[in-house]
């Protein structure tokens, strides 16, 4: 009788497993389907000569994404055209920002917008007057103390430097 019961028994904890097993992967493919939705938000937006705070306001509704940001960086910005429909968070914030002196970076649901840092060609179009203005003086040596030979000073950004 005891092989019975054992027999009995193992099939309810297969059946047991069993449940077990395709529950668990139910809840697995929810969970994908809700992180897949959550990073693939569609949004619609359709505006012209459009301040970036209103469009700024428009994607927050649509997203539940929050902008943090300075107001003073806004004055720098020019009006947007836009018109995209079922675009994704990424799509739009590409073009919103491509042609402005802003970027930007999302950290979980904010996305935070500073100027641009200045290009290497930004700073290479300083003038020369701005470089003769610095007076630097100073030696030259190796590890050793000892003064290098035929080295030359240039300013960073500029093509000016020390004279032989």
């Amino acid at each position: 009788m005891t092989l019975t019961a054992c027999g009995q028994n193992g099939r309810v904890i297969q059946k047991m497993l069993l449940v077990m097993r395709m529950v668990a992967f139910l809840l697995l493919v929810t969970c994908m389907q809700v992180s897949a939705t959550t990073y693939s938000q569609n949004l619609t937006l359709s505006f012209k000569n459009a301040p970036l705070e209103k469009v700024f306001l428009s994607i927050q509704k649509q997203s539940g994404y929050n902008f943090n940001y300075k107001m003073e960086i806004l004055s720098e910005t020019t009006p947007v055209n836009i018109d995209i429909k079922n675009g994704n968070l990424q799509q739009v914030l590409d073009i919103l920002f491509k042609d402005q002196p802003l970027t930007y970076t999302i950290v979980d649901k904010n996305i935070g917008v500073k100027l641009k840092e200045p290009s290497k060609k930004e700073t290479d179009l300083l003038p020369d007057e701005t470089a003769s203005l610095i007076d630097i003086h100073g030696r030259i040596t190796d590890s050793l103390g000892i003064p290098l030979a035929g080295a030359n000073i240039v300013v960073k950004g500029n093509k000016r430097g020390t004279e032989d």
